[in-house]
């Protein structure tokens, strides 16, 4: 065998082919084979030598030497797959002939089918020579394959299909998608290929996928890019949702124990994002094509933000080319789905149609989760996204309130800014490399964004601190430097930003120090708001740092006078706290804060108002607290039981010139040392280990201030208005020195009245002497805000001739001051009046229960509570019995509700004098009120404890298990016997007023039921049958009822049958536009009434509008799913698909020709004013804009191949043809000409106008502008019919179905002028200039406007009766003609 490859070599060498063909013949095929395995796999020599040598004398041309060939290149080939060796064969690939070609490629074929079990797939070098062969196949002019000729290429796509087509080892598939790389392809070809390798996914390792995938990325470089991401996404969706759902299930446990399988799929994430994102730097079409991937796909926004999805485009984003595209997508995005969420919510009829899965929160969510898993390049994307939610859907400042309501959250802008601080939030906590950048952005936010509402800003702020404030020590600096612009900020903002940082304080020594500096310098500061600030943070600070033990009263005494505490507490971070060290700084605030009764009223009411919130949380501090605000009491305050009056009041008031302003809120004082001796009390019977020294000290103080107010109390009810120089015939007026001055006692003096009233009630614990004693002081109460009411107002009305001349300081009057009455005291009170059956209290409660106008008092003072607090409460959902807010909330709304219950359905049985009996309606109408300002409040900012509130006011002490419906259910069955008693009653405006307010408690507590529980259809059953039965005149009931009902039924029913019904009445009432037909009366509802009727049909068109659009949102939904998707196709799903998409043709063919029956009633009935004839134009006009964006969802499904027109709207079409379009053009005609009589009533009668202030020019104005209006509106409503029809006989052609057979084909409305009819106007115009000159512009108006009428009339009835449609529907309108005659006049002229 030596021999033969010396003789073979040495041939070639001497280029003798012809020779060495001779001696190869006399060789058998085994001894060639033998010859190439000694090179090859003995190491004897170089193998591509002898196998050149073999080729070159193996010529193509011949049989002999083309099977040797052959037999030398698939020899090769095997020993390719065994061995690691360079190839020589691609260049000799050329020199087959086609058939050994197809030959060849059979062979690869039966390899790769077969190589998992023939042997190990590590060296598939053999591989690199397939691309090589199908290159030379495809140049082939013709291969014969199963004895026919086919072209070379041809065959080439055969050989890619039968390959794509097997069965591949998971082993290879990385090979095969290098090996791809290499071939060229079609495009059908290589979306073929591209969908194979897609499909393979699923039978690789996890760790071998992110290799497949970066192959993938490479071959997509030839096309279909968007294919290759949307296959890639897709998979990883479907793996995180089998992850998801296995958790949720018992397979979870063994999911872990299959190696950690969901960290596993994590880590692979990450790296195939990673794989992505280099692929996009590297050829951006890629990136542009997953920009439009996530565009085609946004109307399925849970899709689109799945966790690897959201992780992907956060990704992309840091690239700046696509950064803004990427973030505005995910923005909108977002959005779209919280409305799409709400919009499914209201309607069962969507509900029924769309996926509930429309909440994106979830994905994000797990996006953020996942990103844990070392996706680092997710990180910054999260920040961006975060911010960029917070700051565009945050609140804003509106007419300079910053005070947002919690009801704002549940918008879909306000779920996007807390979705924003939720992923702030949890970015934070996971990632620390992002930590500083994050807090950084908030405290500029608060800065540099000072005027508007920053409370999100803030709460996300708190949120973070809350979770860890050891991690933000390291960030400290930047705290601090917030510091110094806190004067420059709102005070409310700076007080709760000192509120969020606080657990800082108490870990930061130097934080804490940095803060009293800047404090201290608030404290003198020359601006208001600096000084506001300091207060409230001295307040926060005292409130937080608690005190263990009562402080001595030496000690008390000696806080003012001595040095600085701060530079001595020193505090270790890891120390427990130091009870000292906060007693030594509570000390040190409580001296400071003397310096606030130097300051303007304003700071001192801060003072007044906090420190019982103070008190009440640091209970130790009530000792320094009371004896710092009676020691400056004492200097208002007038000893001696004889003197009169007991306070002085002159010392309260400054006076510089002209100039008059309260320094003083005496009111305010008095108030908070009552509030701070109640907590005393509590604390005193509660007991404790205080020393029995401290203690007396206390108990020493609280008597000191007790006999203070005793003598205060006691002599305020002695005193008369004189002695105050209050007197009636004292002036009040803000518009002079005295009155202003006045005023600001007489407020001063009510304060003090109030307070008493409290201090007398609680000290007496219902005693009758202590409840006359508040009679005694109401009564004084009374008769001084009688006084101020009647001056103030008479001195409003006889100050408005001297506003000019009084100084301009001078003349703001002092805004009426909120009761002081506290609302635990208010509660307390009305417990007692209207709750209260004790024996023990009988006597007292019997007196303040016989004065009619004290109880009225009270109840007006509940009212003005419960709107204070919808503007200043904040949410708080934690049940807690310290929550003195919402148990005061639960016992005004009991209190009020029992007394309106037990008295108002008492009104007929006793015989009450006309004015007892409108008083006490009056008090039972602010009773049902009050009582709805409540409901609301809890249902607003305590919506976690309404079950709680409902068992309060239903006096059920324990829950139990009953449910949340069955509470809610209760009650408003209770509320429902309270109107049904009222309706049972003769119609009173009075009585209607509680109505509303009882509709309005239904209303709110029906939110709070589930639409699929039984006790939302009762009630929705009630609701109903009130409509069908009460003839409700009162509007002011109605519109809110019919709110109610058409909500409910929206969350039951489609509320197409309603909306039907209530068309058909109010054409019953309003009559038909032709007087000749007699509509037939088959009411459904009595409250449609002729004069209900037009409030009816407002509301009804609202609803219809409303259907409307979610009509033409569920089409939208349906075009972008019917969009041509780039992945791949399974004909499962698209059968599916295509059952769904039919589902929802016939649902929205259905709901919108139930409202082409109720348009087609409204359209005929006679509807009265402008106002709502206009409405009705529009809303009609809106319906066949539905009509046509439904027609061109079916233009489109043709276009693509992609569906049929369902038989629902071929029904549809006839049904608008037939009942709806030939009723509108009548419906046009009528509208006009009622206007036009309406017109030339108002032009018949100049003399009676002439004598009115314009005279017939007003006339004219108002009619030219009727005209204007109608314009706009008709032509709208004209254009948007023959748009429909255009496109219905597009869809005709496409479809060939006939659409237009039932449609009434109507011609061009250009409202052409009649020129007749204009030249014998202007000549009637020129008469009537020679008469009367003076008058020639509003007679010209007169005749104008009179002139357009008649010519729109005249195009009106050339188009009810038109001879043939015109050809071109597309023509742009003609302007209106009342420019046109205009215009015409002014040339004649």
């Amino acid at each position: 065998m030596e021999k033969i490859d010396k003789t073979v070599l040495r041939l070639h060498e001497e280029k003798n082919y012809d020779e060495l063909e001779k001696f190869l013949s006399s060789l058998s095929l085994d001894d060639i084979s033998l010859l190439i395995d000694r090179r090859v796999l003995r190491g004897n020599g170089d193998p591509a030598a002898l196998i050149r040598a073999l080729f070159l004398a193996s010529p193509s041309k011949f049989g002999e030497g083309i099977a040797r060939r052959i037999h030398v290149y698939k020899h090769v080939v095997g020993l390719l797959r065994q061995d690691a060796m360079s190839t020589s064969l691609a260049s000799e690939t050329d020199g087959f002939s086609a058939n050994s070609l197809a030959e060849l490629a059979e062979m690869f074929l039966e390899i790769i089918r077969n190589i998992g079990n023939i042997v190990s797939s590590e060296k598939c070098q053999w591989l690199e020579l397939f691309p090589k062969l199908l290159s030379s196949i495809s140049r082939q002019d013709k291969v014969l394959y199963n004895n026919n000729d086919m072209p070379g290429a041809e065959y080439k796509s055969h050989v890619l299909n039968r390959l794509c087509s097997a069965r591949w080892d998971a082993e290879l598939v990385i090979q095969l998608t290098t090996m791809f790389r290499d071939i060229d392809m079609s495009s059908e070809e290589l979306r073929f290929v591209i969908e194979k390798l897609v499909r393979m996914f699923g039978d690789l390792e996890l760790q071998k996928l992110p290799a497949v995938v970066y192959q993938l990325l490479l071959l997509s470089t030839k096309g279909h890019k968007r294919c290759t991401l949307e296959g890639i996404i897709n998979f990883f969706n479907e793996q995180d949702k089998k992850v998801s759902s296995q958790h949720r299930s018992s397979e979870a446990i063994e999911v872990e124990e299959e190696g950690n399988t969901v960290e596993q799929l994590r880590q692979v994430e990450g790296t195939v994002s990673l794989y992505i994102i280099f692929t996009i730097k590297q050829d951006q079409e890629l990136g542009r094509e997953y920009i439009k991937y996530l565009k085609a796909n946004q109307q399925s926004p849970s899709r689109i933000l799945s966790p690897f999805n959201v992780a992907l485009a956060l990704s992309v984003g840091q690239i700046h080319r696509f950064e803004d595209q990427l973030f505005d997508f995910l923005k909108g995005c977002i959005i779209k789905s919280y409305k799409d969420c709400e919009r499914c919510s209201d309607s069962e009829w969507l509900q029924g149609l769309v996926s509930q899965d429309c909440d994106v929160t979830p994905g994000i969510v797990q996006a953020i989760t996942n990103s844990s898993y070392g996706w680092d390049h997710v990180t910054h994307g999260l920040v961006h996204v975060g911010f960029l939610l917070m700051d565009t859907y945050g609140p804003k400042a509106a007419f300079g309130k910053t005070t947002i309501s919690p009801a704002y959250f549940i918008t879909p802008g306000g779920r996007a800014c807390k979705l924003g601080a939720v992923v702030l939030l949890e970015t934070f906590k996971l990632h620390k490399i992002v930590r500083e950048d994050i807090l950084e952005q908030i405290l500029n936010r608060l800065v540099t964004k000072a005027t508007s509402p920053a409370h999100h800003y803030l709460d996300l702020l708190a949120a973070i601190v809350r979770c860890g404030p050891q991690q933000l020590l390291e960030w400290s600096q930047k705290v601090r430097e917030v510091f110094d612009y806190l004067s420059l900020l709102p005070a409310t903002t700076s007080c709760r930003f000192l509120t969020a940082v606080q657990p800082l304080m108490k870990l930061s020594m130097p934080l804490k120090d940095a803060l009293m500096i800047v404090l201290r310098k608030g404290m003198f500061s020359s601006h208001l708001e600096a000084r506001k600030m300091a207060v409230n943070g001295y307040l926060q600070v005292l409130k937080n740092f608690k005190v263990l033990g009562t402080i001595p009263g030496s000690q008390q005494s000696q806080s003012s006078s001595s040095g600085s505490w701060f530079s001595q507490i020193q505090a270790d971070v890891h120390s427990r706290p130091n009870p000292k060290a906060n007693e030594a700084l509570c000390l040190e605030i409580i001296a400071s804060l003397r310096k606030c009764f130097k300051q303007q009223a304003e700071i001192r009411t801060l003072l007044y108002e906090g420190i019982p919130v103070v008190v009440s949380s640091n209970a130790e501090l009530c000792g320094p607290a009371l004896e710092l605000l009676l020691t400056h009491l004492r200097a208002y305050y007038v000893s001696g039981d004889d003197v009169l009056p007991p306070v002085s009041l002159e010392l309260c008031v400054a006076t510089q010139g002209d100039v008059v302003t309260c320094n003083e809120p005496l009111g305010h004082l008095l108030a908070s040392i009552v509030q701070i001796l109640e907590k005393v009390a509590e604390k005193t019977s509660s007991g404790g280990e205080d020393d029995e020294g401290e203690q007396t000290d206390l108990e020493a103080l609280q008597l000191d201030c007790e006999a203070v107010l005793k003598s205060l109390s006691s002599r305020m009810v002695n005193a008369e208005l004189e002695d105050f120089e209050l007197d009636k015939s004292a002036d009040f007026s803000t518009n002079n020195t005295v009155g202003l001055k006045n005023h600001i006692f007489a407020s001063l003096v009510l304060g003090i009245y109030e307070v008493s009233m409290e201090f007398t009630f609680v000290r007496g614990k219902y005693s009758r002497e202590s409840c006359e004693m508040v009679l005694q002081l109401y009564e004084c109460y009374s008769r001084l805000a009688e006084v101020l009411r009647e001056k103030g107002t008479a001195g409003r009305k006889g100050g408005d001739a001297e506003k000019k001349g009084r100084p301009a300081a001078a003349v703001k009057p002092l805004a009426t001051p909120t009761s002081l009455l506290t609302l635990r005291c208010v509660a307390t009170m009305l417990n007692g009046l209207f709750c209260d059956v004790n024996p023990a209290r009988a006597a007292g409660l019997a007196v303040l229960r016989g004065n009619a106008d004290f109880v009225r008092h009270l109840v007006s003072v509940s009212l003005q509570k419960g709107q204070h607090l919808s503007t200043t409460l904040q949410v708080n959902t934690k049940p807690s019995k310290e929550d003195n807010t919402f148990q005061s909330c639960c016992k005004i709304a009991k209190s009020l509700l029992t007394h309106y219950t037990d008295s108002g359905g008492t009104a007929s049985q006793r015989p009450r004098q006309p004015e007892s009996e409108r008083q006490r309606r009056a008090v039972l109408l602010m009773c049902v009120e009050g009582c709805s300002a409540m409901i609301t409040l809890i249902t607003t900012f305590y919506k976690d404890r309404v079950t709680e509130f409902l068992n309060h006011i239903a006096g059920d002490s324990s829950a139990g298990d009953v449910s949340k419906d069955v509470h809610v259910y209760a009650q408003i069955k209770r509320f429902q016997r309270l109107m049904a008693a009222v309706l049972a009653t003769d119609e009173d405006s009075n009585r209607m007023k509680e109505v509303v307010y009882i509709v309005n408690v239904i209303s709110q507590l029906a939110t709070e039921l589930e639409a699929t529980e039984q006790h939302y259809v009762q009630l929705h059953k009630w609701v109903q049958q009130v409509c069908q039965e009460r003839q409700l005149e009162d509007l002011a009931v109605l519109k809110p009822l019919l709110a109610l009902l058409f909500r409910m039924t929206g969350r039951l029913t489609s509320g197409v049958v309603l909306a039907l019904e209530l068309a058909q009445d109010i054409h019953v009432q309003l009559k038909d536009i032709d007087q000749a037909i007699d509509v037939r009366d088959g009411s459904h509802f009595a409250f449609v009434t002729p004069r209900t009727a037009a409030t009816v049909l407002a509301a009804l068109l609202l609803r219809v509008d409303r259907m409307l659009e979610d009509a033409e949102w569920v089409v939208t939904v349906a075009r972008g799913n019917v969009a041509p998707s780039a992945g791949a196709r399974d004909a499962d799903v698209d059968a599916a698909g295509a059952t769904q998409r039919e589902g929802r043709e016939k649902h929205v063919s259905l709901q919108l020709g139930n409202l082409v029956n109720c348009l087609c009633e409204l359209v005929q009935a006679a509807v009265p004013g402008s106002a709502g004839q206009d409405a009705l134009i529009r809303t009609v006009a809106r319906m066949y804009a539905a009509l046509t964006n439904f027609t061109k969802y079916y233009i489109m499904l043709y276009k693509q191949h992609a569906g049929h027109l369902c038989p629902r709207y071929e029904k549809l079409v006839r049904l608008s043809g037939t009942n709806l379009t030939k009723n509108v053009y009548p419906m046009i005609n009528y509208i006009q000409t009622v206007r036009l009589e309406s017109i030339q009533q108002k032009a018949a009668k100049p003399e009676k106008a002439g004598k009115k202030k314009g005279g017939v020019g007003e006339a004219g104005g108002a009619a030219k502008s009727v005209v204007l209006k109608e314009s706009h509106t008709i032509p709208n409503l004209i254009y948007a019919i023959e748009q429909y029809e255009r496109y219905l006989i597009q869809l005709s052609k496409k479809s060939k179905v006939n659409l237009m057979e039932h449609m009434k084909a109507s011609t061009a409305r250009d409202f052409r002028i009649d020129a007749s009819a204009v030249q014998a106007a202007l000549e009637d115009q020129s008469d009537d200039d020679d008469e009367n000159d003076d008058d020639n512009d509003d007679d010209a108006n007169n005749v104008n406007v009179a002139v357009e009428q008649q010519d729109v009339m005249e195009g009106e009835e050339q188009v009810q009766e038109p001879p043939a449609k015109r050809p071109c529907p597309e023509k742009s309108q003609p302007e209106p003609p009342s420019k046109k005659a205009s215009k015409l006049s002014k040339r004649k002229k």
